[in-house]
């Protein structure tokens, strides 16, 4: 099981148009929401939040407290770019043993979503847990 907290830094999502793109004119980029920003009424529901998908031979669990997630937060799982892929599989071969060789390995880009689709991070000092089994 993995955890992740507040503190981590968060990826960048280029998001594309079917327009022309003009001249000068700058991808648009959607940055992470922050809840504690998203959610300005504290009394505003954040139930806990438990999510599954699958994605090929792998499902993806997470778990998440109540107060760490808005209600509406869903899970979004795909496979990772070429270029995750091969920056995942550069820190393993940096981080294993000599001697010791991959059997499998599976790269997953996941994420949690607000309503409107925007990255979610965790609320501040919560922690969220994010299990993979074959499914």
């Amino acid at each position: 099981m993995a955890e992740c907290d507040a503190n981590e830094d968060a990826s960048v999502a280029i998001v594309g148009t079917t327009d022309e793109p003009q001249a000068n004119q700058q991808p648009e980029v959607q940055q992470p929401v922050d809840v504690a920003q998203q959610v300005d009424d504290p009394t505003a529901s954040m139930p806990a939040f438990e999510a599954q998908a699958d994605v090929g031979d792998v499902r993806v669990m997470v778990r998440a407290g109540e107060g760490t997630f808005p209600d509406g937060a869903t899970l979004s799982v795909e496979n990772a770019t070429a270029d995750e892929l091969q920056q995942a599989e550069e820190a393993v071969d940096d981080a294993r043993d000599e001697g010791r060789n991959v059997v499998t390995s599976y790269t997953l880009d996941n994420k949690v979503l607000d309503a409107g689709g925007a990255e979610l991070q965790p609320a501040e000092g919560h922690k969220v847990e994010v299990s993979f089994t074959l499914a």
